[in-house]
């Protein structure tokens, strides 16, 4: 998805990337894909990536917190942020999501109690 010019609201892109040329006045997140905040563009809310990566030149093209979980995250700015940037390997992503799958089938199917 191609954000050329404002969009007042949040974004969210599933299976695909978000390409920001733009200004975003809300919130943006995208699964299974990657963001890039070209230069001139603006993301005003969080930003959340699942099983991608996120580009983006400096600090000031995003307003709000960046999360991004099963990827990296990269900017070219080389400075410290003043908002959180967090990036999650893929492998502990995975980690996370097994033992999430063996709670929920733990609260699913309770075992059997025996007499």
């Amino acid at each position: 998805m191609q954000v050329d010019g404002d969009v007042s609201g949040n974004v969210l892109v599933l299976f695909g990337n978000l390409t920001v040329t733009g200004r975003v006045d809300g919130n943006s997140a995208v699964l299974a894909g990657n963001t890039v905040v070209d230069s001139q563009a603006r993301i005003a809310g969080r930003t959340t990536v699942i099983d991608g990566n996120a580009v983006y030149e400096t600090d000031d093209f995003l307003s709000g917190n960046a999360y991004v979980f099963g990827g990296h995250i990269a900017s070219f700015a080389g400075r410290a942020s003043p908002h959180r940037r967090l990036s999650v390997s893929p492998v502990f992503s995975a980690a996370i999501a097994i033992v999430a799958l063996l709670l929920l089938g733990g609260l699913l199917f309770p075992r059997p109690r025996r007499y």
